[in-house]
């Protein structure tokens, strides 16, 4: 994961209460320089800083980086306090885990492997012929302890 977002990269800037300002980054690392994609370049209020945190898509995950949020020229900077971190918005972490899965489902046989695993489900390549909603049995080989 980057610890800040890279130009042009879409995000949120999210203070608590709830105000929210989507916007576009336009440069910098420290401070992070923010246009907002539409509405005023303004704080709520009279606030002329305040703690927020910029949420953004890095690849498949989300990220957060917190920080102080100011008034730039060109909209909002937000200088990041700590770096960016993954968040996890599953109910069940994941884990990558690539091993070999035998798939069984209804009149089909599958050997795939696993991209990820976790207590609620499991990512596989090489699966194609079975239907997503499609209940089936399954078989990992984690391998041994020897």
């Amino acid at each position: 994961m980057n610890p800040h977002p890279e130009p042009g990269v879409v995000a949120d800037v999210v203070l608590d209460g709830g105000w929210r300002r989507n916007v576009t980054v336009i440069g910098g690392a420290d401070p992070v320089l923010l246009r907002p994609i539409e509405g005023p370049a303004t704080l709520p209020g009279t606030l002329t800083w305040c703690p927020a945190c910029l949420e953004w898509r890095d690849g498949h995950r989300a990220a957060r980086l917190n920080g102080m949020l100011t008034h730039a020229a060109e909209g909002f900077a937000l200088t990041p306090i700590g770096s960016g971190r993954t968040l996890q918005r599953r109910r069940f972490v994941r884990v990558a885990a690539e091993v070999p899965a035998a798939l069984v489902a209804h009149d089909q046989r599958v050997i795939a492997r696993t991209i990820n695993l976790s207590l609620g489900g499991m990512l596989v390549a090489d699966a194609a012929d079975l239907r997503i909603d499609e209940p089936l049995q399954f078989a990992l080989d984690v391998g041994s302890d020897t």
